[in-house]
């Protein structure tokens, strides 16, 4: 059954800290990137901190693309919202690629967001920042 209503929140992270553990020298299956920045609301305003685990799940040999499962905690003032999922990468490259869009689902989450639900759009801008469009619905 469909909710009635949703409300959505534009939050945007700075150019992320990030670090990369490699996977098998055969294949990048298995590499897992971190990542954390700053995230802000629409105002510019910092409101918490982003963190991001990034997993190469499947490959195809000379593919030039790599499913990735992404999971994503905001950690906000209210507390935190969870949301994960897959997405395609460029195999060549370690982020998403620029202008490219991600969804994934919002899973969870505690305090104000306790029993968070809806779903996460994920966008690289060309300063390597990310805008992420949460619609979080309501029951």
């Amino acid at each position: 059954m469909a909710p009635s209503t949703s409300t959505t929140l534009i939050l945007t992270n700075d150019t992320p800290t990030s670090t990369t553990i490699g996977g098998s020298p055969d294949s990048p299956v298995g590499t897992e990137s971190f990542h954390e920045a700053i995230v802000r609301n629409a105002k510019g305003q910092a409101v918490g901190t982003f963190h991001a685990s990034v997993l190469t799940v499947d490959v195809s040999p000379g593919d030039v693309t790599e499913t990735r499962l992404r999971t994503v905690v905001f950690d906000l003032k209210g507390g935190q919202i969870v949301a994960t999922g897959v997405a395609v990468y460029p195999a060549s490259e370690k982020y998403l690629a620029v202008q490219a869009s991600s969804r994934i689902a919002i899973v969870g989450g505690t305090g104000s967001y306790l029993g968070a639900l809806g779903q996460m759009v994920t966008t690289k801008k060309d300063d390597g920042t990310y805008r992420h469009v949460l619609t979080l619905l309501q029951r």
